[in-house]
């Protein structure tokens, strides 16, 4: 997600978001295994981190897609 993606072609805009958005579900796919599918015990401290951590990860993907998307519908792909 370094790429500037002003300088981006509409044909790599659209790579890219497909990139984000499969970053996306990876990381909710693996968020809910890790609280749905293990039998793991986490600790109050730790889920308040893995927490966090997710929601983070979650809006900077969603941030970079709005952004791509943004893009896309200026070049007439969006």
């Amino acid at each position: 997600m370094d790429k500037n993606i002003e300088e981006m072609s509409p044909e790599e805009l659209m790579k890219e978001l497909a990139y984000v958005k499969e970053c996306l579900l990876d990381l909710e796919e693996t968020y809910a295994f890790h609280l749905t599918m293990t039998s793991a015990h986490i600790g109050s401290g730790m889920l308040k981190a893995m927490q966090e951590e997710h929601e983070e990860g979650c809006c900077r993907y969603k941030e970079r897609i709005l952004q791509i998307e943004t893009l896309l519908s200026k070049t007439g792909r969006g």
